[in-house]
């Protein structure tokens, strides 16, 4: 069947995504803050650094994290798992295993946490919406067709039980075409239907229309963040602007970065040193290219300000560029975080992730010379004057 194929060869090209994605980001051990002008991030707590803690406080190739209640912290690893860490960084428990029953993952897409510590994954391959209490005791499942649904990425659940997701979904499909041309997408909290159509795929302009560009959206499609005026989103390939839905319609913010951020190459020249990753898909066609420039992390300031950081490759390297917008939209102050040790980013840096307590913390994963680890880092904005 054309679909069942089509699936298959998106889960091949996942694969090949995270194998080039997260093998080679060094970090020294020392490097444990990132000091810019007008801001600072500094590591408050690591997990995954020591092996005294036991094989649950160790990861493998961790691939995302969500922020819970208290301060608890969940990360997905190799072993299609969830697993949970207290405030302290101690583990708590393991929530869902491998497998292909109930409460069970092939493979684990994405996951969120709500406000009263429930955890909402999706499973890409069995294509199911599983919903665990704060206890982790399995609590529902629901088979989604795949008419419906496929591969989504970037979950979140609202405060009212909603949950909203990022997802390209096929053009080619039956459903609503009002559906396929749009990026988020929501259930209800019962559930029982997708609903929403909050931001359509116009937004990404021109670039989204190359073949290269579209099969990196589909893998990344970049950061959400949450606010009481409505939703803002970064592209994963970021070109120079944040789009933002507000109950009056759409605003497009305007960053620092000017550069495209991605270039097709010939699928036979060797990596160059410089850029973020190559990728390379051979089925359904062969796409290869660079990566110049990734969203990072896109978080909302309790202030009404928003926070974003962006990864540019550079000859060998790369830096972490913050980009700061007022409550009004307009960028209010930019730089580099430079970090507090050696680096060598070559393929991909720390993603950054908003914790819950306000605007005080992020986590990162992120891989220093010793291991996996995932980072609790404290925001110190030095000029409180910047708009």
């Amino acid at each position: 069947m054309t679909w069942a194929r089509n699936v298959i060869a998106l889960g091949l090209l996942v694969g090949l995504l995270l194998s080039f994605l997260w093998p080679a980001a060094t970090i020294s051990a020392s490097a444990q803050s990132y000091t810019g002008r007008h801001l600072t991030l500094t590591a408050v707590l690591t997990i995954g650094d020591d092996e005294s803690r036991g094989a649950e406080s160790l990861f493998v190739r961790p691939s995302w994290l969500a922020l819970g209640p208290g301060g608890t912290v969940y990360v997905a690893d190799t072993d299609l798992s969830v697993r949970v860490f207290g405030a302290d960084g101690a583990f708590l428990r393991a929530i869902g295993s491998r497998g292909d029953g109930p409460g069970e993952f092939q493979h684990l897409s994405s996951f969120a946490v709500g406000a009263a510590g429930e955890v909402v994954a999706f499973d890409g391959r069995l294509n199911r919406l599983t919903v665990f209490d704060a206890a982790g005791v399995l609590a529902s499942t629901r088979q989604v067709p795949r008419t419906e649904l496929i591969w989504p990425r970037r979950l979140a659940v609202r405060e009212s039980g909603e949950v909203a997701f990022l997802a390209s979904l096929p053009e080619r499909s039956s459903r609503d075409p009002r559906d396929s041309g749009n990026l988020l997408h929501t259930y209800p909290p019962d559930s029982s239907s997708k609903t929403g159509r909050a931001l359509p795929r116009t937004l990404l302009g021109e670039s989204e229309r190359d073949a290269f560009y579209r099969s990196q959206f589909d893998m990344n499609p970049g950061n959400l963040a949450f606010g009481p005026a409505g939703l803002c989103w970064a592209p994963g390939l970021y070109e120079g602007r944040i789009h933002c839905r507000h109950d009056d319609g759409y605003a497009s913010l305007v960053g620092a970065v000017t550069q495209s951020s991605a270039e097709t190459a010939d699928c036979d020249s060797p990596p160059r040193a410089g850029r973020v990753q190559v990728f390379r898909a051979s089925e359904p066609t062969e796409v290869c290219g660079y990566l110049r420039v990734l969203s990072a992390g896109l978080h909302r300031l309790r202030d009404g300000r928003l926070l974003h950081l962006v990864y540019q490759s550079e000859a060998e390297s790369g830096r972490l560029r913050y980009e700061l917008f007022g409550s009004d939209g307009v960028l209010g102050a930019e730089g580099v975080l430079s970090p507090g040790g050696t680096v060598s980013w070559f393929y991909q840096p720390p993603i950054f992730f908003p914790a819950l307590e306000g605007d005080r913390f992020l986590w990162a994963i992120q891989f220093t010379e010793q291991a996996w680890v995932v980072r609790k880092y404290e925001i110190v904005i030095h000029n409180q004057d910047v708009q």
